[in-house]
């Protein structure tokens, strides 16, 4: 076992260490997506903005991005829209950074085919200044193999057909069950 993932309601270990990096780069790519639309809606509000303190009249400088959402909210200040696009986006960045984060983390976790607790007992012992490598240490793909399976192209699917049979874990060398 790695640790206990309290997000993912599990244990990260051998049989599932492919589904919780699959997870993370999933959920860090819908955030960066979202982070993304935001930073574009501000932007364009930000472009309405100035049109509008131009003098140039409400809506003048109004994008095809901005009008679905102007549309969809009759009534609603553009302040207060503005406030709620500011506060989404205070929100979406944080979480983005820490969602991006934790994918390379585990990603390079699993690249020197480590687990969090191994990771942890090598930077403790390391700090008593022996130091311990991981005899993986530096063979990134063959690691990657044996978490994933041999199939690069079933790599970003969490459970395709024949799985179990060709991996199981950080534990499984050559695609070999464990």
């Amino acid at each position: 076992m790695d640790h206990h993932c309290a997000f993912a309601g599990t244990c990260v270990g051998e049989g599932n260490v492919r589904a919780f990096l699959c997870c993370c780069g999933y959920l860090a790519a819908a955030s960066l997506h979202s982070l993304a639309l935001l930073l574009a809606l501000d932007g364009a509000l930000a472009w309405e903005a100035l049109f509008e303190a131009a003098g140039e009249g409400e809506g003048a400088g109004r994008s095809a991005l901005v009008d679905p959402w102007v549309a969809s909210s009759p009534g609603i200040p553009w302040g207060l829209r503005a406030a709620a696009q500011v506060a989404a986006t205070a929100l979406a960045l944080p979480t983005t950074i820490g969602l991006l984060t934790l994918a390379a983390w585990h990603a390079w976790l699993a690249l020197r085919n480590l687990t969090t607790i191994e990771f942890k007992e090598g930077v403790r012992v390391a700090g008593a200044g022996v130091l311990r490598e991981s005899p993986w240490a530096g063979h990134g793909m063959d690691n990657l193999e044996a978490v994933c399976g041999l199939d690069v192209y079933k790599w970003p699917w969490p459970w395709p057909p024949g799985m179990a049979k060709e991996s199981s874990g950080l534990g499984a060398k050559g695609g070999e069950a464990v």
